[in-house]
This record gives structure tokens, sequence and C-alpha cells, in this order.
């Protein structure tokens, strides 16, 4: 983001009511285009005129407000993907879930306060409800050019993580200001290394290239244990063929019972169709209601934020507010989509324990 000013629209305040994902451009998203993400569609413009659709109050024509948008550049951290909060409800729930939706995955979660204030419950509240969904966590505390105090902000967040559960999490003061002011002078100037030190760039530029590079062995982890999974049966029964071929008793009346037992599951297939037709139709209703229960409970709280607002809204929150509900719409769904998978899972689980198998993850 240093080094192409403007790509993110910023400005003095809340500047962008929806989130920014900045990708490797590909075939099918050149370099200089933009996806914009609407509530039903999407739509391709030039990444110029991401202003006139991620900003508070910019309305791109006549369509309705934009969720955020997906902007291809030529290259980006090593071919990572970077997502970006809305500047407007940045450490709302809802906006923060969807923006590490869109990340599919999202290897480090950048928190930036700053030293003008401590760090917020409403931030932890961010933190706790986004950091389950990350690999890492890095906290930034921006804007020491600000004060000379600001090695006690850094101590006092890094104490208010700790009290909180979050020992470990990299705590670094930053200037922005400073970083931006120094990538704008030439490379060999002297000026430029003392403000970029002074801006702790280095510090933090190691700190995410040492998350990075742990989030690069995670999917070979997770692959290995994939794989380990499924090996570990096969070799239990190769290993159980071979002692039974030695004709050790032990194992011999072993397999005896293991057939005995498959026998009396197949003898009882009939009732276990049975049971899975109620099972699955009491899960079906329990779903239904429980969706209800969510929508209204939806429809409630929005209903009364409205009505705080009874004496009429300006045009600027207005836009605000539509984004909020469609990202706090969009939360629901994914919530939904999660409880369904999860309770079928619950639901095929207990299947198997009742005939005392062991469904693995991947099933």
């Amino acid at each position: 983001l240093l080094g192409r000013p403007g790509l993110s629209p910023v400005g003095p305040g809340e500047t962008t009511g929806g989130y920014l994902r900045v990708v490797p451009a590909t075939g099918e998203l050149p370099a200089g285009q933009a996806d914009v993400d609407l509530s039903e569609t999407r739509r391709r413009i030039d990444a110029a005129e991401l202003a006139d659709w991620l900003c508070i109050g910019a309305r791109g024509g006549d369509e309705a407000p934009a969720l955020g948008a997906t902007v291809a550049v030529e290259s980006t951290f090593g071919g990572a993907v970077l997502v970006d909060t809305p500047g407007a409800g940045g450490l709302d729930q809802a906006h923060a879930r969807l923006a590490i939706g869109q990340a599919e995955g999202a290897g480090i979660l950048l928190l930036v306060t700053d030293t003008t204030a401590p760090l917020t419950t409403p931030a932890l509240r961010f933190l706790d409800d986004c950091a389950r969904r990350v690999a890492s966590v890095v906290v930034v505390v921006n804007k020491i050019d600000t004060t000379r105090t600001w090695r006690d902000r850094v101590a006092e967040t890094r104490e208010v993580l700790r009290a909180h559960g979050y020992e470990g999490v990299p705590v670094i003061g930053f200037s922005a200001l400073d970083a931006t002011a120094a990538l704008a002078l030439p490379d060999d100037d002297d000026v430029r290394g003392r403000a970029l030190r002074s801006s702790n760039h280095a510090e933090l530029v190691a700190a995410l290239e040492g998350c990075l590079a742990r989030a690069d062995v995670l999917p070979a982890l997770a692959a290995l244990r994939s794989a380990r999974a499924l090996v570990t049966p096969v070799v239990t029964r190769l290993l159980g063929d071979r002692a039974a071929a030695g004709g050790d008793p032990g194992v011999q009346a072993g397999l005896a019972a293991r057939a005995e037992r498959l026998e009396l599951l197949q003898e009882a297939r009939t009732s276990y169709t049975y049971d899975w037709d109620a099972t699955t139709a009491a899960l079906r209703r329990e779903l239904v209601d429980e969706v209800e229960m969510r929508v209204e409970h939806f429809g409630r709280r929005w209903t009364d934020r409205l009505a705080d607002s009874r004496w009429g809204v300006s045009s600027t929150a207005l836009a605000t507010l539509s984004v909020d509900v469609l990202a706090d719409l969009a939360v629901l769904e994914q919530d939904m989509l999660e409880l369904v998978s999860r309770r079928f899972a619950d639901t095929i689980s207990a299947l198997y324990a009742s005939v005392g198998l062991e469904p693995g993850p991947e099933l």
C-alpha cells in the first residue's frame, strides 16, 4: 500500500464503507481492474473508480451500496492476498467477518489501533470474533510520531492483550506518516533511512514476515495430518491380516468377532435407514426453528436501530446504514450455513457411533 498511493481510498475520518480485497493480477482480473460486490451482483470497473464505489456517501451510478471490492495489482507481497476492512464500522463484527470470509482463510489479522486511546472493549470483542479464523495476529499502535510516550501505550496495549488471553501477540509501535514520507525520498538518501527507522517500518515488516513464514507451513501440516488419518486404518488392517495369516489365535478370534459384528450390522440395516429418516426429519424442524428465531432477532435489532434514527439521518449516514444492514445479513447467512453443516456432521457422527464406528474428520 505504501508503494501504491491511492490504491486504498483514504481520508481524514471514516472513509470507506466496504472492504477492499487486493489480489495478484490474473487473466480473469487484469491489473488495474476491480470487481465491485453489490448485494446481488458484481460489476467490473477500473481501479481508479474505486473511491466512487467504496467511499461513504459515494454511489457508482444508481446501483445499491457496495459491500466491497476486489482489485488486481501486478504483484502484492509475494502473491499474498490483502483484505482491508471498511473504515466505517471497521471494528463491527459483521464487516470484519465479511472481509475475512473474502480472504478465504486469512493467514494474519493485522489489528491497527493508535496512541490516542487505549485498546477498547469493542476492539477486543472484534479480536475474539476474528482471531479464531486466522493463523496469526499482529497488533499495531499507530501514530507514534504524535507523542514521546508512545512506548508506554505500546506496553499498556501488550498488557491488556496479555490479560485478555493474547500473550505473545506482537505489539508494534508504528508511524504510517513517517513511513509514507520516507518512501517518497530517494533510495540513497540518509534522511530516508532515518525516517524509516523512526517509523519502526523494519520491525513491522519482520513481524509480518515471521507470521507469513509460519502460515506457509500450515497447509503442509494439515495435508500431512489428513494423509496420516487416511493411511492409519489401512496400515492397521494390513498388520491384522498379516498376523491372522501367521496363525495367531488371539488375532483370529478378533477377526471372527469382527465378522460376526458385520453380519449383525447387515441384518439391522433397515432399522438404521428408518432411524436416519426420523433423525433428519427432527433435525430439519430444529434448524427451521433456529433460522426463524435468528431472522426474527435480526429484524428486531435493526428495527430498534432504525427507530433511534426516526428524526432522520444524513445521506452519508444512510449510505453507511445500508451497507451495515447488508453486511449483517451476509454474516447471518454465513452463520446459518455453518450451523447446518455442523449439525449434520454431529448427526452423522452420532449415527456411526450408534454402531460402534468412528467417522474421520474428512467424512
